[in-house]
C-alpha cells in the first residue's frame, strides 16, 4: 500500500534563487547538446522542436512540461494500432508505460535524444520558472496523476516535482508505476539537500549508461 511517507521533512516552497542559478548555468551548458539535438529532429520531418504537456507540480498546481519532441506527430495513433496489434505489447504497455520499439519516435535522432534524456533538458526551463526542482517526484501527466489514491497524492503533491530522482538513477524506464511510486516514497522519506546532491551526481553516470532507456 502506497500510503503517506511516516518520516517526510518539512515541506520546501519553490526553488529558491540558488537552484534556479544552477538550472540556468546547466541550460546554457548543455545548449549544444539539446541545441543538436533539436535541429537533428527538425531535419528529420514536420512538426514542431518542442513538446509541451499539462502535468501536476507541487500542491496539485498544473504546469506545462517542457521536452524536445521525439515522437511522430501522429503519436498516438500509431500507439493504438501498436497496442491493437499484440496482446504482449499491450500487456508492457499496461505495466510499465513503455515499449521496447516504440513506433512513435522519430527515427534516429528521437531515439537518440531519449536514449541519453537529451528530451529532457529543457526542463531546465520548467526549473527556473519555480515550476519544478532539480530533485523531485517525477511529475505526472494530470490525468495519471488524478487517479492515483488520495493519499499517495497527497505525499507527491507536498514535494516540488524534479529532472531526476531516486527511480531515474536506480532503474530509469524498467520501472512499472507502482515501482516509480515506490522510490519516490523512499525519496520523500529520506530526502535531504545531501541526498539530492548525491543524486544530482549519480544522474549523468546513469544517462551516459543508458541505464534502462528505452
Amino acid at each position: 500500500m502506497l500510503a503517506t511517507p511516516r518520516a517526510t521533512a518539512p515541506a520546501r516552497g519553490a526553488p529558491g534563487p540558488l537552484t534556479r542559478l544552477i538550472a540556468l548555468l546547466l541550460f546554457m551548458a548543455s545548449a549544444p547538446l539539446w541545441l543538436g539535438a533539436a535541429l537533428a529532429i527538425r531535419r528529420h520531418g514536420p512538426g514542431p522542436v518542442f513538446f509541451r504537456q499539462r502535468r501536476l507540480g507541487r500542491d496539485g498546481r498544473p504546469f506545462l512540461i517542457w521536452k524536445l519532441r521525439t515522437m511522430h506527430t501522429d503519436a498516438p495513433a500509431r500507439l493504438r494500432r501498436w497496442l491493437a496489434s499484440d496482446p504482449a505489447v499491450r500487456a508492457r504497455w499496461e505495466a510499465f508505460g513503455c515499449l521496447d520499439d516504440d513506433p512513435r519516435i522519430c527515427g534516429r535522432a528521437g531515439r537518440f535524444a531519449r536514449h541519453f534524456s537529451l528530451d529532457e533538458l529543457p526542463q531546465l526551463l520548467n526549473v527556473m520558472a519555480g515550476e519544478m526542482a532539480l530533485v523531485g517526484p517525477r511529475p505526472l501527466p494530470e490525468d495519471l496523476a488524478l487517479a492515483l489514491p488520495p493519499a499517495v497524492r497527497a505525499w507527491r503533491e507536498a514535494l516540488p516535482p524534479g529532472m531526476t530522482g531516486l527511480w531515474q538513477v536506480r532503474r530509469r524506464s524498467e520501472v512499472s508505476l507502482r515501482q516509480m511510486l515506490a522510490y519516490d516514497r523512499l525519496y520523500a522519506r529520506r530526502r535531504s539537500r545531501a541526498l539530492d546532491a548525491r543524486l544530482l551526481l549519480a544522474t549523468l553516470p546513469a544517462v551516459l549508461g543508458a541505464r534502462g532507456a528505452v
